[in-house]
């Protein structure tokens, strides 16, 4: 799954080549450095440069992601977005950084981000599944009851990674939802057992 971050410092022609400058997680708070020292991967907050390389490899690259500059020389900032779709971890649990040995086979859940990222209250999210007929469909679905849902600041390493997708109008085909989701294919796990679908009845969308 993509989890790497990149920042295209320039591009060389004729023959195709990009300078690429890593990006590595900067966090602040000592149970997300935990996180970060023992392996495990945080997608959202800050982050600064890494190494620096030159590639032709165009097919390294999975999609461009919008982050905003820090307060801080060479910081960036990347958070969820309202209208975007992202993977968390299933059964996410802070503690996974005191033996990580045990958590390196993740499962996760689709959800779309209902609201921009504030570092007050986090973001809201409405968890997706897949509609059947369909290989990387997916529309809103309640859990338990509940359509949105929210995750605080805090809790912002249960993002696993950010998930390429096109919002649907339903006339596309019969049997495509209003307001659902067609999700790039590459970004949803080759194996099935690994994405887990939110059983309940449809949300409204």
């Amino acid at each position: 799954m993509p989890i790497l971050y990149g920042h295209i410092r320039k591009v060389f022609s004729p023959d195709f080549k990009l300078q690429v400058t890593f990006l590595k997680a900067d966090p602040e708070e000592q149970n997300k450095i935990n996180w970060v020292k023992a392996g495990l991967p945080m997608v959202c907050g800050k982050f600064i440069h890494d190494d620096t390389i030159e590639t032709s490899k165009r097919l390294m690259f999975s999609h461009q992601m919008h982050i905003k500059k820090g307060s801080d020389d060479g910081t960036y900032l990347i958070y969820p977005r309202k209208g975007e779709t992202w993977a968390l971890f299933k059964d996410w649990n802070i503690g996974w950084s005191s033996d990580p040995s045990n958590h390196r086979t993740f499962k996760y859940v689709m959800v779309e981000i209902l609201s921009d990222f504030k570092q007050e209250t986090g973001v809201e999210i409405c968890y997706l599944a897949k509609v059947k007929g369909f290989v990387s469909v997916f529309r809103r679905v309640a859990k338990d009851g509940i359509v949105t849902f929210p995750i605080p600041s805090s809790e912002m390493l249960r993002f696993a990674y950010n998930v390429p997708s096109t919002k649907l109008t339903g006339a596309e085909r019969e049997g495509v939802p209003a307001g659902a989701f067609e999700l790039d294919p590459a970004s949803l796990p080759t194996d099935p057992n690994k994405l887990c679908q939110p059983e309940d009845r449809e949300a409204d969308t």
